[in-house]
């Protein structure tokens, strides 16, 4: 089973994959992807870098941002 899982990101342990995946229910493994949350936690978007593009408040910087996207979080539908 995979499914999306970082620190930020924790809706597997809210929805119950993580518990469906465990050797007592179906025995199956996990697998996380995007463990590091787009580049979040690398410091990609830190104080000096604009926010992520649906969250930019200032009009034109987030057209430019999803116009030419930085990673998953300039894309609508995430988060």
């Amino acid at each position: 089973m995979q499914n999306d899982f970082s620190l930020i990101d924790r809706r597997a342990e809210e929805n119950g994959v993580s518990e469906a995946s465990s050797p007592i229910h179906e025995n199956v493994g996990f697998m996380a992807y995007n463990a590091l949350a787009g580049g979040v936690l690398t410091g990609k978007y830190g104080l000096n870098s604009p926010p992520a593009a649906p969250d930019d408040g200032d009009g034109r910087r987030q057209r430019e941002s999803l116009s030419k996207p930085r990673g998953r979080m300039d894309t609508i539908g995430w988060g």
